[in-house]
């Protein structure tokens, strides 16, 4: 559950087709038509659906050599009760505009530190998601996520405690079962090749203060308007998502044996000094991570809706007509 939280959400929708089919096909020719293999009220599940969710489960679960039967099973499952809620929302008319789609999409690419522009680029290199279907894909989990808060939201509550066991108890994120890859951003206090022994321990001064203020969690962009405006030259770089043997030699020692939001450095190098921070890790070994109080809250809410949700999902099933086709 805690995975689900703070990976980022560009990754998980990107791995995996979350779009459904509707029933009414007559302007489709047969040929262009996908093997159905449900049909849940008035829409219909693809295979090329269900091939895709199974892709997506089978890179996200932990579980080795997991049997092909119950990975479709699995998947089914997801579908059918992603397909429900919309239905839901449909019923009642719950709607997610653009400008809300287009809101969270701004605070995805701001908290991977990328542009808009950055993501398009990425989901499609990365991923092979066009941008068109991510913003779908997203469309839908929001939506889901809206009904689940308006439906179940109100019979959830947490207290202190939920909250101060969430804290206590060690979060990791990582899968040990996926190459590990690190998004870390590099910091250059730059050295001249003439730099005279005054230059050196100024740039030198200038790292420790920077790593200072990273440590204390003052925004990079702002350390580094600082230190610029004294002459010194000092410049950000967001390495974005990168394995091991596409990093620096430099900074690999560093980035394997640091956990999220830590800093390492100042690193020596030909061209300066070079501070990293950790910014997110993803696969490869777990990495502990610092919850906030607010963070703790959201996890412990997440769990206890979670505890409700398989309930609910399946009283929504009783009310549906549902016809799993083999």
């Amino acid at each position: 559950m805690t995975k689900k939280v703070f990976l980022s959400l560009i990754f998980f929708l990107a791995a995996s087709s979350l779009g459904h089919a509707k029933s009414d096909t007559k302007n489709i020719s047969t040929s262009n038509l996908d093997k159905i293999v449900a049909i849940v009220g008035g829409d219909v599940i693809t295979q090329s659906e269900l091939n895709k969710r199974m892709t997506m489960i089978s890179r996200m679960s932990n579980e080795e050599g997991i049997k092909p039967s119950a990975l479709r099973n699995q998947a089914m499952d997801s579908l059918i009760n992603n397909l429900l809620q919309l239905q839901l929302g449909q019923r009642i008319g719950m709607q997610i505009n653009e400008t809300e789609l287009n809101n969270v999409i701004s605070n995805i690419a701001k908290n991977n530190h990328l542009t808009v522009e950055q993501l398009k680029k990425s989901l499609q290199e990365q991923e092979g998601l066009s941008f068109k279907e991510y913003r779908e894909h997203l469309r839908e989990q929001m939506l889901i996520s809206r009904i689940q808060q308006q439906f179940l939201g109100k019979e959830v509550m947490i207290n202190d405690k939920d909250v101060e066991k969430i804290l206590r108890t060690p979060q990791k994120i990582g899968n040990p079962g996926v190459a590990a890859q690190y998004h870390a951003t590099d910091i250059l206090i730059a050295i001249p090749d003439d730099a005279s022994p005054d230059q050196v321990k100024a740039a030198t001064n200038v790292a420790t203060q920077i790593a200072l203020g990273l440590k204390k969690g003052v925004a990079i962009e702002k350390l580094v308007q600082k230190y610029n405006v004294t002459g010194q030259e000092v410049t950000n770089t967001d390495l974005g998502w990168r394995k091991t043997d596409e990093l620096p030699n430099l900074f690999v020692k560093e980035v394997v044996k640091m956990g999220v939001g830590q800093v390492a450095g100042p690193i020596k190098a030909p061209n300066g000094l070079h501070l990293l921070k950790l910014l997110e890790v993803q696969g490869g070994q777990p990495q502990p991570i610092k919850l906030t109080k607010e963070q703790a809250q959201e996890i412990a809410f997440h769990q206890k809706l979670e505890e409700r949700l398989k309930p609910w999902l399946k009283e929504l099933r009783e009310e549906t007509y549902v016809k799993i086709i083999d």
